[in-house]
C-alpha cells in the first residue's frame, strides 16, 4: 500500500523537530541529547517527537540522509562543474552558499564517531554513503561516457576522499593560500577527468 502524502503540518512539524535536533545534537552530543532535552528546546511535547521519528536513530537518520543528500545535489546542480568543486573543496566549503553546513560538519564528523561504537548507526552511515557515491557515479558516467565502470568508481572514491578530508579540516586555523590550493585540487581533478589516454604506450 503507497504511503500518504504528508500534509503541510506533517511537513512543517518534521522540519520544526530537524531542526532542533540538530542544534542539540551539536550542542550535546546523540548521548547527551534526551528525547526531554530535544522537545523542550523544540517547544513539543516528547509524545509530538515520537510521533514523526519512532526512536533518536530514526531522527539520525533522518539527518544524516538529509546531509549527505543535500552535498550531492549542490554538486549535480553544478553539472560537477571541477573548477567550482575545486574552489569549494579548497573554501572547506562542500555545502557552498549554505548557512548551516559548519553545523552539519559537526554533525557528521559526530555521526563517523559514533558509527565506529553503534552498529545501528553504521548502517545508517554506510547506507547514506552508498546511495551518494550511486548517485555520484551515476552523474559522473553522465557527464564522461568515456571511462568505464571501474573507472568512474575509483574517481568517485578519490572525490569522496577529498570531500570527507576537508571537511575534518574545518575547525583548524587555514594556513595556506586558498588559490594555491584551488589550484592543486582543480589540477588533480582536469587530471583525472580528461579523456583516455593509454598508460602502455607503443
Amino acid at each position: 500500500m503507497a504511503s500518504k502524502t504528508p500534509t503541510m503540518t506533517e511537513v512543517l512539524r518534521t522540519r520544526q523537530i530537524i531542526d532542533a535536533a540538530k542544534i542539540c545534537f551539536k550542542n550535546h552530543g546523540f548521548h547527551g541529547t534526551s528525547m526531554a532535552i530535544l522537545a523542550d528546546f523544540a517547544d513539543l511535547s516528547v509524545g509530538q517527537i515520537y510521533r514523526y521519528f519512532k526512536s533518536k536513530e530514526a531522527l539520525i537518520e533522518a539527518i544524516v540522509k538529509e546531509i549527505v543528500y543535500h552535498r550531492i545535489e549542490v554538486l549535480e546542480a553544478r553539472g560537477f562543474n571541477v573548477e567550482e568543486v575545486a574552489q569549494m573543496l579548497a573554501e572547506r566549503d562542500m555545502g557552498k552558499f549554505d548557512s548551516e553546513f559548519a553545523i552539519d560538519q559537526i554533525l557528521m564528523l559526530e555521526v563517523t564517531a559514533e558509527a565506529s561504537r553503534n552498529l545501528n548507526i553504521s548502517r545508517i552511515f554506510k547506507d547514506a554513503d552508498r546511495e551518494s557515491c550511486n548517485r555520484l557515479n551515476i552523474s559522473l558516467r553522465k557527464k564522461y561516457p568515456h571511462f568505464t565502470p571501474q573507472e568512474i568508481a575509483a574517481r568517485v572514491e578519490l572525490f569522496t576522499v577529498l570531500a570527507s578530508g576537508s571537511d575534518t579540516r574545518f575547525l583548524v586555523e587555514k594556513k595556506f593560500s586558498t588559490e594555491e590550493l584551488r589550484k592543486i585540487y582543480l589540477n588533480i581533478f582536469n587530471s583525472v577527468f580528461t579523456e583516455k589516454h593509454s598508460e602502455h604506450p607503443q
